[in-house]
């Protein structure tokens, strides 16, 4: 994917990079290429710094994924291997020779420095030394310039991915959301999200769903005019990763395939609707990330067509959702007659009482459960 740009940085972007180098940058006149998330990921840097140190690389790498990833490039032998093709093919040797002068005319375009005059970066152009360099050079100016910084950076991308964004839809019974993520960290290790972006819109797509069993024409209709406006959200950003998320109303309905062939046709993703268990993991998940709870903590997840129970039972943001239930009861439907109770605590004005009624048997309560309320 191409994110060229060249503009200068703003101070936010220098608080970015700062964190990238663990240090003060130096010398940074741009950014040349941004993540999709939007952070600096190569900056264009000064052949002089302010200290009078001539300073050849032009396009710094600082996106710490790709780093990490060239530098375990570097130590599998790549370089040896790419040093060797320039020897023996001609065409190669002839291509990378057009990046290093490519190089040198842009480093010349931000000033004279006869210390460095001639001699480019990363080895060029007779060998490789540096894959960080050449990884850089590609993403600031785009694939077709140099030839071994696009392969380079093809393989970086093969063991970290193109994207730094993943994006998120949950299509409830209310409201449609879009949530914008940084990937999960390497391993898969599960972390609480770092929102980039979240946009939220009212489509209902549950009208109707209890009285005929179906989407209404006009609820799929709404639910399709969000979906193409957060297309356009997930493009801006260039979210490499996108899943829809569907819950009770696509559990109830017997004309799902409409709603499924609809979202694919927009955003290209199959619609993944989760059972009730899953529905409660998920969210409690999400509660146990933003707040620190005393075991043990029950924690209700009211929703348009089911409310999710989940009894916390370890301390500390790393509390472990343990046992879980869902019930085909909320704010929408009325094919439930629950059991009430007056919680000990109101939420905030316009909230119904706490809904107390579980199916028999899926959760046994301690006698004493924290209360309290989350949320809007």
């Amino acid at each position: 994917m191409r994110n060229l740009v060249s503009e200068a940085p703003t101070a936010a972007d220098l608080d970015v990079i700062e964190n990238q180098l663990g240090r003060t940058p130096r010398g940074v006149v741009a950014v040349a290429w941004r993540c999709p998330c939007g952070n600096p990921g190569v900056i264009k840097t000064l052949p002089r710094l302010d200290n009078g140190t001539p300073f050849p690389t032009v396009y710094y790498l600082t996106n710490p994924r790709y780093v990490a990833a060239c530098s375990s490039l570097e130590a599998s032998g790549l370089m040896a291997e790419m040093s060797r093709r320039l020897q023996e093919d001609g065409e190669l040797a002839v291509r990378y020779q057009n990046a290093h002068e490519a190089y040198l005319a842009d480093r010349a375009a931000l000033g004279a420095v006869p210390e460095i005059e001639g001699v480019s970066a990363g080895g060029m152009p007779a060998r490789v030394k540096c894959l960080h360099v050449l990884v850089g050079h590609s993403l600031a100016v785009g694939p077709g310039v140099n030839p071994l910084g696009d392969e380079a950076l093809a393989l970086v991308r093969e063991r970290v991915g193109d994207a730094c964004v993943r994006s998120r839809h949950d299509g409830g019974c209310h409201r449609l959301r879009n949530q914008l993520n940084p990937p999960a960290r390497p391993g898969g290790k599960p972390r609480c999200a770092q929102e980039l972006a979240r946009e939220v819109r009212l489509s209902a797509p549950r009208a109707g769903v209890d009285a005929t069993g179906e989407f209404h024409p006009d609820a799929l209709a709404r639910t399709f005019a969000v979906c193409d406006e957060f297309a356009q959200i997930i493009r801006a950003h260039g979210a490499g990763k996108v899943r829809f998320v569907a819950t009770s109303a696509a559990r109830d309905v017997t004309n799902r395939q409409l709603l499924s062939d609809g979202v694919r046709e927009r955003l290209g993703v199959e619609v993944d609707v989760i059972p009730g268990q899953e529905e409660a993991r998920l969210s409690s998940s999400g509660a146990l990330c933003a707040v620190d709870v005393t075991p043990p903590t029950l924690i209700l997840d009211i929703g348009g067509g089911s409310t999710e129970l989940v009894l916390a039972d370890a301390a500390g943001r790393s509390c472990t959702p343990s046992p879980s239930t869902s019930v085909p009861c909320g704010s929408v439907n009325g094919s439930c007659t629950p059991t009430l109770r007056r919680p000990r605590s109101r939420g905030p004005p316009g909230r119904s009482s706490v809904i107390c009624w579980m199916a028999p048997g899926s959760i046994s309560l301690p006698s004493r459960v924290r209360s309290g309320w989350l949320g809007p």
